[in-house]
């Protein structure tokens, strides 16, 4: 039936989480000790729920080591999968080591400020985000004009932001 194949699928993900966070955790360690920071970056498909309420992104939160791995968190993707970026970096700013800024308008990728995402309470935080190494901007490649996209990001933030 479905609903049993959907159920195995859940198994598996699960699975593959706690896999992929013993896995992270080993290579953060050894990465840290040759100097290098591990960051995690996320894409929507974390916040899917695999068990009941639980998802992805909770069963990584709750395994991976913050003194090794950080996340690069992508507001943006959380924001598309419905997550509140901004009580997501409320309740997780300690963990968060790089911030990736982006918009979507729908599912659609587009320069800052011209979709739908909460960018004044995303950059509202930036100074409560005791890690924070980092902001990065965004923008898929497959625009027609990705240059063009990309100055009206920089001067999105620049007029509306002051940065």
């Amino acid at each position: 039936t479905l609903s049993s194949s959907s159920a195995a699928s859940d198994v598996y993900k699960r699975q593959d989480y706690r896999r992929s966070a013993v896995a992270l955790n080993q290579w953060g360690r050894r990465l840290q000790a040759e100097g290098i920071a591990l960051h995690y970056h996320n894409h929507e498909f974390e916040f899917e729920a695999v068990e009941g309420a639980t998802t992805g992104m909770d069963i990584l939160l709750s395994l991976l080591e913050p003194s090794v791995i950080s996340l690069c968190f992508d507001a943006g993707w959380a924001a598309l999968a419905g997550e509140d970026s901004v009580h997501f970096m409320r309740r997780h700013g300690n963990r968060i080591g790089t911030l990736h800024l982006r918009d979507f308008r729908g599912s659609v990728s587009v320069p800052l400020g011209s979709g739908d995402i909460d960018l004044s309470g995303i950059l509202s935080l930036l100074p409560s985000l005791p890690n924070l190494q980092g902001v990065l901007v965004e923008q898929d490649p497959g625009t027609e004009t990705p240059l063009a996209d990309m100055i009206q990001s920089r001067l999105f933030l620049k007029n509306r932001f002051g940065l």
